[in-house]
């Protein structure tokens, strides 16, 4: 099966067109003076320049294709509470599955994809696709004989959260996902966190599925599921500080809101509609939507939740001192 045009090609072109808005907003900028700090910096050079070379975990993989990236997050500057043990877990099964159930290369990981991921058109008439719907790419409503007729179409949704196309798609998701996914759990707690994951990714299934319900295409990866913990880091932890660094210069760091980091990256899937791409964005804006949804019906609840956490982890502590 032909592959379609890599990550890399879409990536530069948002690129390109937010680093012509960064020289137009920020060409005439003064030096800011930081927030609590001696440091000269531009700051609003930072945000617009950050955010507009990041290019995170942003393949929500149609049939496994592979991926670069132009921008990965370093850490967060905003310690976790408790032991993030669901998050922990969420990875070592993420990794368990991509090193020793699903074949990483050629026809092989083609197969695997069609018989064990989501596919919209799957999902829209409820059987598997047929060899003609496979070899002709187009869904029909026409009967005929499954591929693989033992296919669970609607379990095949939540497996594909914990398929990936890649080193460097799971390598940047999971990094992501340790990155966020500590302090939403705090929020959460294990169970609600949970909850969280799985509901995000279905949503964001159902979001891609909405816009492209003919596709005959597998759409693999914990992307969408992500794009709902970024979601909920948003709405708890919007000042939190995130520091990046723009390859190949490591030593360059940048630190900005989270606000920032979150909120461009999400504006930066929309410059992906209409394109001719493997990434299915429909997925990243729906996973983020549920996360922030979810928190801000949650957040008074939530915030409780982490003020207790930080009494206990910092309160008894000063106490002791």
């Amino acid at each position: 099966m032909q592959r379609r045009v890599e990550c890399e090609s879409a990536g530069l072109a948002v690129f390109q067109q937010v680093t012509q808005l960064i020289r137009q907003l920020c060409c005439n900028r003064r030096r800011l003076e930081r927030v609590g700090s001696g440091q000269s910096v531009d700051e609003t050079f930072e945000i617009f320049l950050f955010a507009g070379l990041l290019f995170v975990h942003s393949c929500h993989y149609r049939c496994g294709h592979r991926q670069e990236r132009a921008l990965l997050p370093m850490r967060d500057a905003n310690p976790a509470l408790t032991k993030p043990v669901v998050n922990w877990v969420i990875i070592a099964a993420t990794a368990a599955v991509f090193l020793m159930v699903q074949p990483r290369d050629g026809e092989e990981a083609n197969e695997f994809f069609y018989r064990q991921a989501a596919i919209p058109c799957e999902v829209t008439t409820g059987d598997p696709l047929t060899i003609g719907e496979i070899e002709g790419g187009s869904c029909s409503s026409e009967p005929g004989n499954p591929v693989f007729p033992e296919k669970s179409v609607f379990f095949a949704v939540l497996a594909s959260m914990f398929f990936h196309g890649g080193w460097a798609h799971i390598i940047g998701n999971l990094w992501v996902l340790l990155i966020f996914g500590n302090n939403v759990e705090d929020a959460y707690g294990r169970a609600g966190f949970l909850i969280l994951y799985l509901a995000a990714g279905l949503a964001a299934t159902a979001g891609h599925i909405l816009f492209q319900p003919a596709s005959v295409e597998p759409v693999v990866g914990a992307s969408g599921a992500i794009a709902g913990v970024m979601g909920a880091y948003l709405v708890l932890f919007p000042a939190a500080r995130v520091v990046g660094f723009i390859p190949p210069f490591i030593f360059w760091t940048l630190a900005v809101p989270a606000w920032a980091f979150l909120g461009f990256w999400l504006i930066q899937q929309f410059f992906l509609a209409g394109r001719e791409t493997n990434i299915a964005w429909q997925a990243h804006v729906a996973g983020f939507v549920a996360g922030v949804f979810v928190s801000l019906v949650l957040r008074e609840r939530l915030k409780e939740r982490i003020a207790a956490h930080q009494h206990r982890a910092w309160g008894g502590r000063m106490r002791w001192n």
